[in-house]
């Protein structure tokens, strides 16, 4: 298994990136925001007029790209704790889960070489 602090580290980032005054959600749209102008800009030099995204789609997608991710981290992250009830689960549960599928046989298996330690 993963021993040390990796678990912890994780467990506390994701509990940092979604605190109340955590500007993860602006600073992901932003970059998704960049991403996307970016990819369709690229996309677009080898056609005669390059390719426009509509606003309200580039919005769409960069909304819909920014939810997965907190939605990825809210996954690993401790649940809230109300006094005089216990969590259901302990809490680096998710990020055990996480680092336990990234490292089973089944899942390495499918990875490409060249992500491989060896390359």
């Amino acid at each position: 298994g993963v021993e040390g602090v990796f678990i912890p580290a994780q467990v506390a980032a994701a509990a940092a990136l979604l605190a109340r005054n955590s500007n993860l959600s602006a600073v992901l749209c932003q970059f998704f925001r960049e991403d996307l102008l970016a990819w369709t800009s690229r996309k677009g030099k080898g056609s005669s007029g390059g390719v426009h995204l509509p606003s309200d789609t580039l919005k769409g997608l960069v909304v819909k790209n920014t939810q997965q991710v907190l939605e990825r981290v809210r996954h690993f992250a401790p649940e809230l704790v109300v006094e005089d009830v216990l969590p259901s689960r302990p809490v680096h549960a998710g990020a055990l889960e996480l680092s336990d599928a990234a490292m089973s046989p089944k899942t390495l298996c499918r990875m490409d070489p060249t992500w491989m330690p060896w390359y």
